[in-house]
């Protein structure tokens, strides 16, 4: 699925249990993890901006679900919003490329021209069919809509 783009049938990989999904969440934050007093979990949050003094990120802005503001400090602050939100955060905070924060009144803490850009999603369709048993895969094999199907238009360029 992520390394050979030739038209064909693949296992979507993903965070699963045996039977179902997992998010980032349950594997990677275990009781041992959250148990860490250098972690705090903050649920109903979110990041609304970067706290900083000068050209250094020292914390996150966050608003909270009651829509009370609180700043987290930090030694080291890490974005992981995804490829839209990460972005997104760092530009508000001015950090981005020079030109488009401007002309939107960011004032530019740091001139990075890559911030944002060759963002790429995958177009999918989605299909499904129902089989005779005999078709199926064994549950325990692998869940269902896991198995994936690619092919191109054979257009070039897309």
């Amino acid at each position: 699925m992520n390394g050979d783009f030739r038209d064909g049938h693949c296992v979507m990989p993903n965070s699963r249990y045996e039977n179902s999904r997992a998010s980032s969440g349950i594997c990677y934050l275990t009781a041992k993890v959250r148990a860490r007093s250098s972690l705090t979990v903050m649920t109903d949050s979110t990041v609304i901006g970067l706290a900083s003094e000068g050209r250094r990120v020292t914390g996150a802005l966050i608003r909270r679900a009651d829509g009370s503001q609180t700043t987290v400090r930090a030694r080291e602050t890490i974005i992981a919003a995804g490829a839209l939100r990460s972005p997104t955060i760092l530009m508000r905070a001015g950090v981005g490329p020079a030109e488009h924060l401007r002309a939107r009144g960011i004032a530019v803490t740091a001139d990075l021209s890559g911030v944002g850009q060759n963002l790429q999603n995958h177009p999918v369709l989605y299909l499904c069919a129902l089989l005779k048993s005999q078709g199926r895969d064994d549950d325990r094999v692998r869940p269902a809509a896991s198995t994936y199907l690619r092919w191109s238009s054979k257009m070039s360029g897309v």
